[in-house]
Parts: C-alpha cells; sequence; structure tokens
C-alpha cells in the first residue's frame, strides 16, 4: 500500500522562488504543493481553500503569529535557510566573538539533521550554547544596554523558531525550506538571475524553468535544495 501525498502549501514573498521549488516539488513523489501565497492575507485565503497537510513559510513579520492563530491544527515548517540568512544579517559571515562563531557553526549544520535522533542531539547543542554564554546574553554596559544585542536577537530568532524548525522529521517528504534560488545546487539558478538582472518577472519564470529541467534531467541518485535531499528522476 502506497503512503498517502503530504499536501503542502508554499508562503513565500518572491514570486520566482515560489515558481522553482513548485516545479523541483513536482517531480518529488509524494508531495503535493495544493497551494502558493506571498503573504499572511493571501494565505489565509489559500489554507481556508486547500487545507494542506503542511505549510511551508519563509521568515515574514507577524507571519507565524497569525499562522498559529488562524490555523492551530496546521503543521507548520519555518524555512531553516532564512533562519540562517537571518542569523548572519546579525551576526555577519564570520563574526568575531566565539558565541557568534559558535550559533552560526551549530545553525550551519541543520542541513545534516535528518532523523529524530539527530534532531534531538541538535537541539541539546543549542540548550549547551544558550548556558555556555548566559553571562554574555545578559551582560549590560554603562548605559544599562545590553552589550551583545546582537547575539540576543539571534537567541530571539532561535527560541521562536525552534518549534516548527523539525517538522520535515516527522512529517517525511515536507521540504525544510522554501528557497529554491539562494539555495540549490552549485547556486545555479540564483547565479543565473544575478547576471540577468533585467528580466521581467516571466521571463525570470522561463529563465528558471529552463535551468530547472536542465538540472533535472542530470543523471544523478539525489539532489540537494539547502541541505534537503530531494530525488529526481533519472
Amino acid at each position: 500500500m502506497r503512503p498517502r501525498s503530504i499536501s503542502v502549501m508554499l508562503v513565500d514573498d518572491h514570486a520566482v522562488v515560489r515558481e522553482g521549488y513548485r516545479r523541483l516539488l513536482e517531480k518529488h513523489e509524494g508531495i503535493i504543493v495544493v497551494a502558493e501565497a506571498a503573504d499572511a492575507a493571501g494565505a489565509y485565503q489559500a489554507y481556508k481553500s486547500k487545507k494542506p497537510d503542511v505549510v511551508v513559510m519563509d521568515g515574514q513579520k507577524g507571519l507565524f503569529a497569525a499562522a498559529r492563530a488562524l490555523w492551530p491544527q496546521a503543521r507548520i515548517q519555518r524555512c531553516q535557510f532564512h533562519v540562517v540568512s537571518f542569523a548572519i544579517q546579525y551576526l555577519g559571515r564570520h563574526p568575531k566573538d566565539e558565541a557568534g562563531k559558535a550559533i552560526l557553526d551549530l545553525l550551519y549544520e541543520l542541513k545534516n539533521v535528518k532523523t529524530p535522533e539527530q534532531r534531538t542531539r541538535w537541539k541539546w547543542f543549542y540548550v549547551i550554547w544558550e548556558k555556555r554564554y548566559q553571562k554574555l546574553l545578559l551582560a549590560k554596559n554603562e548605559s544599562g544596554g545590553f552589550t551583545y544585542q546582537r547575539l540576543r536577537s539571534v537567541r530571539f530568532i532561535m527560541r521562536r523558531a525552534l518549534p516548527n524548525l523539525f517538522t520535515y522529521i516527522d512529517c517525511p517528504g515536507t521540504p525544510n525550506t522554501t528557497n529554491l534560488v539562494e539555495g540549490w545546487v552549485n547556486s545555479a539558478v540564483a547565479e543565473a538571475l544575478r547576471r540577468h538582472r533585467g528580466l521581467r518577472e516571466y521571463e525570470k519564470k522561463t529563465l528558471v524553468s529552463v535551468i530547472l529541467a536542465h538540472l533535472s534531467r542530470r543523471q544523478s541518485k539525489h539532489e540537494h535544495v539547502a541541505g534537503t535531499p530531494v530525488y529526481l528522476p533519472k
């Protein structure tokens, strides 16, 4: 007996990202993309009509609170790529302090978490990180403000993301990111879009489709999208 397919809704404010990711997922047996949305309002209408099993969303402000309030029964997967990107925005790619380096190293390991055991181990290392640098996170300067505010912002992001960071493990086949363009193999799509910045929206979609078709034809057992194995036809 074949397992039931997982219905997925993609929420991302970049149309090209949604289009590209939908085309990729349509090649993956067991996943059906039933809806897309660019923002909370569109997601609300799409969810009401399609009732997907899983909502995979980016990090738009207020979107998670709205999702939980409107769809308490929905399984939500936080886009791991955006979590890492937000941390880099606050800390930079090469933070000088030990705490910043440690949390980025841990975030980069997200792509390797594929089993419940690995999830438990990753969460445990995060708890250790918070405890190890607790004094640093609580340190204040002479004016009374927090000395390491950027580090605290990353901790805030992590605490909010954690409940929805590993839904894909409990719901096999669920993508762990909405981001195809910035995360796919060799960044082929991202590089092409950078070289053709002046394209109109429909021209970008055509370009993405051509690249995906080409990469999908490559003989390979699997390709990776931001660390998530996506099995493609030979």
